[in-house]
Order: structure tokens, then C-alpha cells, then sequence
């Protein structure tokens, strides 16, 4: 039994009001697979039952090993019984999963979130956020969704967890450190294809961007002042003799 992982991200580079580029789709991955494994057992349990009822091989087989019928068919029947195990297995699972992302896909249009401020807790209407991304992880304890939204020009990172709960409410994230920390699981491998629209760096910005009022505040007052050049980085005068570090 292994969970299905939708590593998957729906992307619209603009943004969209239309929630049908964001929407889950529903998948029977894990019920095929299991359906297959289990098929496959079966017909080589039949092939083998066949093999052993065969007077033939049945007394040659007598002659070299000690009463493998029992042994050969407790094997068959302990396979044959796991495989249909897995099978009911993923296909309940799947059935879950498949509820969750039906709520998901509702959640998206008519849902809410919760942005916490120094004011307290206020909550937005998903349907009013102009949606960029949407990503769904399955996981043993629910679904897990990030959206990542424009409210007001500005960047919204929401998560939510669709489980065995009715009510959901999602949680968004304004601030743009926070969404950096957060942009790994929200957009995978396409994180910075994301962070390029939405304005987001992850590393230094560079010294040809740099502004005047970057400079310390000691170097603007003397420079102000006109008191003469200030020593760079790695030199210092040392009786009229420069000596490099």
C-alpha cells in the first residue's frame, strides 16, 4: 500500500477567477495497480493448482520432496488472500481520496481562509481570490492543498487539510518570508517559477540594485560632511602606506 502523491501543480501564469484550471481531478491509481497484482497472483495460483492435481507431476514431484501439495497450496492460498487484502484496501483509500478532492474542488470556489493579523482573525471568501496556483498531497492523516492567490495585488500563500471533518477553513499566509519558507511544498520543483511572478526572491539581491540609502549611516553622514574619503574594505592606512589585507 503506498499513498498517491500528486505531485502535480496547476499553473495559469496570470491568474484566473476560474476555478475549473485549478480543480483536482480524481484518480484510481492505487486500485488498478492493486487490481493487477492481485490478478496476476490469481492466475498463477490457478496455474499451479492445475500443475499439482496433475497425477504426473504430482508423483514425480513425490519422489523428490516430502508432500509439497499442502506446502505449495498453504503458499498460494496465503497470496491469493493477501493480494485481495491490498486490493479492498486501495480501493477503499481511493474512495476516500476521491471524496476529499470533490470537497477540495468545492472548497476552491465556495471555501474560506483565515488570515491572522495583529488585529485578530479575518476571514476571506475563496471564490474573490484571484488563484495562480493549487497542489494536492495525499497523505495518511487527509489531503493536503496549498493555493497560492493574488488578494489586492498582493501574494497569498492558503493550506488546508481536507480529513474526515465537514467544515473546513483554510489559513493564508501574507508575509513574503513566510511564503518563501512555504514554497517548496506549495509548488515543488516549480518554486521558482512561481517566485518570479509573484516577486519573490531566494537569494541576495545584487549590488547593481543596491540604492544610496543602503549604505550605513556613518558613511552617509561623512560623506555628507565632506570630511574626506572613508576607508574601503580591506585596506587600512598605516602611517601614509596602504597595507592590503
Amino acid at each position: 500500500m503506498f499513498p498517491l502523491i500528486r505531485n502535480g501543480l496547476n499553473f495559469v501564469a496570470q491568474g484566473s477567477y476560474d476555478r475549473s484550471p485549478f480543480a483536482f481531478k480524481e484518480s484510481w491509481h492505487r486500485t488498478f495497480f492493486c487490481a493487477g497484482a492481485c490478478l496476476v497472483i490469481l492466475v498463477l495460483s490457478t496455474i499451479c493448482a492445475l500443475l499439482i492435481t496433475d497425477p504426473l507431476l504430482a508423483s514425480g514431484l513425490m519422489d523428490h520432496v516430502y508432500q509439497p501439495k499442502g506446502v505449495i497450496g498453504g503458499v498460494v492460498m496465503c497470496l491469493v488472500m493477501y493480494t485481495v487484502r491490498d486490493f479492498l484496501l486501495a480501493y477503499h483509500a481511493d474512495i476516500v481520496m476521491n471524496q476529499r478532492i470533490a470537497q477540495a474542488n468545492d472548497w476552491l470556489s465556495n471555501g474560506t481562509y483565515l488570515i491572522r493579523s495583529a488585529k485578530g482573525e479575518v476571514s476571506h471568501n475563496m471564490g474573490q481570490a484571484l488563484m495562480l496556483t493549487s497542489r494536492a498531497k495525499d497523505s495518511d492523516d487527509g489531503l493536503h492543498v496549498s493555493c497560492i492567490a493574488l488578494v489586492d495585488d498582493e501574494p497569498m500563500l492558503i493550506t488546508v487539510r481536507f480529513d474526515n471533518v465537514c467544515m473546513v477553513t483554510g489559513h493564508g499566509y501574507n508575509e513574503p518570508d513566510k511564503i518563501r519558507s512555504m514554497l517548496e511544498s506549495a509548488a515543488g520543483e516549480w518554486r521558482y517559477e512561481v517566485a518570479k511572478n509573484l516577486g519573490i526572491t531566494f537569494g541576495k539581491p545584487d549590488a547593481a540594485d543596491a540604492t544610496p540609502t543602503a549604505q550605513p549611516a556613518r558613511q552617509r553622514q561623512r560623506q555628507a560632511a565632506n570630511t574626506g574619503p572613508l576607508s574601503t574594505p580591506g585596506s587600512l592606512s598605516l602611517s601614509g602606506v596602504g597595507a592590503k589585507h
